[in-house]
């Protein structure tokens, strides 16, 4: 028995793994968070500033699973940028969805001149892999995103990858260092600079329950 969150209050009895994985790639769980919306008034800048005072620390990342859709991001980069602007404090959105990148946003959050790098999870290595997991990003996404980040003046980019899921093969695991190169290549293209990073991480398929 698989339970999907407890909110959801739903159950699911999957006799076997390949049931599992079956059920898993056909079901659209999207709309069963449709009606979840970010906790109003949360005091975001002052929750940063009682840290940076408390600790010293010159870094604030905005972590959760997919900050860039919070809709009020805008409004708390602008005013984080605001506060920090002449200041040694650096902000970042640590991990970003490919298909959810905004250069404007990530301009904001770099405006006192600290530019960390950015990090994409395309976590397949290879378009296959990817329908598998059902992950919706194609490497022509990747590219585009990193091809503009690289423009907008980053050097640096971390993929974040995964390895031994379902049905993958050696082949699925060799293209990972594919796609790293062509997004060196994107970026050199792009900003006509050699200095162009690209860092890969990756870790191993451990399944989880609720997710």
């Amino acid at each position: 028995e698989y339970r999907i969150d407890d909110f959801q209050q739903n159950y699911f009895v999957i006799p076997s793994y390949e049931d599992l994985l079956k059920t898993t790639l056909e079901t659209d769980f999207a709309p069963l968070y449709a009606e979840i919306k970010a906790l109003p008034d949360i005091p975001v800048a002052e929750i940063v500033e009682g840290g940076l005072k408390a600790t010293g620390f010159e870094e604030v990342g905005l972590l959760s699973l997919s900050s860039a859709d919070h809709s009020e991001i805008a409004d708390i980069a602008r005013n984080l940028a605001d506060r920090y602007e002449d200041s040694q404090t650096s902000l970042s959105l640590p991990s970003t969805r490919v298909d959810a990148f905004n250069v404007d946003l990530a301009n904001e959050l770099s405006r006192n001149g600290r530019r960390s790098g950015l990090t994409f999870a395309p976590e397949g290595g290879s378009e296959r892999m990817r329908r598998v997991i059902n992950k919706q990003v194609t490497e022509e996404d990747l590219i585009r995103t990193v091809t503009t980040a690289y423009a907008a003046g980053w050097r640096h980019v971390k993929l974040y990858f995964m390895c031994g899921l379902p049905t993958e093969t050696d082949d699925d695991v060799l293209q990972i260092a594919s796609m790293a190169k062509e997004v060196i290549k994107a970026g050199r293209e792009a900003s006509g600079r050699r200095d162009i990073k690209c860092t890969v991480s990756i870790g191993g398929f451990v399944p989880k329950p609720h997710t």
